[in-house]
């Protein structure tokens, strides 16, 4: 399976979060993560806002690391299209839905989504 991840899930590996524990345990529960390309910003200032400098640094290598590993969507017409037409069928915000489009069907196998500590299903076929 592949997992869509969105930034406030992700961050939850970097930054000591209630849900932290339970955030990190479903995503090391599937090796392949898909997420857009918004997600790097969104991540990287959440560590640089709430860390301190040392904190920031180890957290700040391990987000690249994983970031080398991760599926990353571009934003284009097509894929923004699809994710309007997720959020209409699933209730999804406009951010969690973005990166469910034709370059996420390049995936070995359709995503499901983990957001913000819930999973809400497969979200290829929506």
């Amino acid at each position: 399976m592949t997992l869509y991840t969105d930034s406030s899930a992700l961050i939850k590996r970097y930054v000591a979060e209630d849900d932290s524990d339970a955030a990190e345990a479903v995503l090391l529960a599937d090796p392949e993560w898909v997420t857009g390309r918004h997600t790097f910003v969104e991540v990287m200032l959440a560590i640089h806002r709430r860390l301190g400098d040392a904190e920031r640094t180890v957290a700040s290598a391990a987000f690249e690391r994983d970031w080398q590993r991760t599926f990353v969507v571009a934003l284009d017409d097509a894929v923004c299209r699809r994710a309007a037409e997720l959020g209409i069928a699933t209730g999804a915000r406009s951010l969690d839905a973005l990166p469910n489009g034709p370059e996420a069907g390049r995936c070995r196998s359709s995503p499901s989504m983990y957001v913000s500590g819930t999973r809400l299903g497969r979200s290829g076929s929506a």
